[in-house]
């Protein structure tokens, strides 16, 4: 498996933080997953048997969530990376209010919030 801390090309931080997802993938439609951790610029999303193609364009929903809201977040990615169980994928384009979703949740990941443990889809 390839979830080690190796050192990789980022330009931000990751910061390890279950979210609840759902990926759009052309041919395959929704798959449900859950990311291993975030960053301003990606994400390691954990699929497990399904394996996705090297490169492929996808569009992610993150779900988060504080004691009071819920959030979601819809973003164009990239896979860049491929693992025993996952995916690495790049962000594309990043909105001023999906990159603000993203700060809020890395950083109550960071502070130990509970932002990220409230169960949005049911997992088969």
């Amino acid at each position: 498996m390839d979830i080690d801390m190796e050192m990789d090309r980022r330009w931000t931080a990751r910061i390890p933080v279950t979210l609840h997802a759902a990926l759009y993938y052309n041919g395959l439609g929704i798959i449900k997953c859950n990311t291993l951790d975030i960053s301003l610029d990606g994400a390691l999303v954990m699929t497990g048997r399904v394996i996705l193609d090297q490169d492929a364009s996808l569009d992610i929903i993150l779900c988060g969530h504080d004691k009071k809201t819920t959030e979601n977040c819809r973003l164009k990615a990239n896979v860049a990376r491929l693992t025993m169980s996952g995916a690495g994928i790049c962000f594309q384009d990043v909105s001023p209010e999906n990159y603000r979703f993203l700060q809020s949740a890395m950083d109550a990941a960071a502070n130990n919030n509970d932002y990220a443990n409230k169960k949005v889809f049911t997992q088969s």
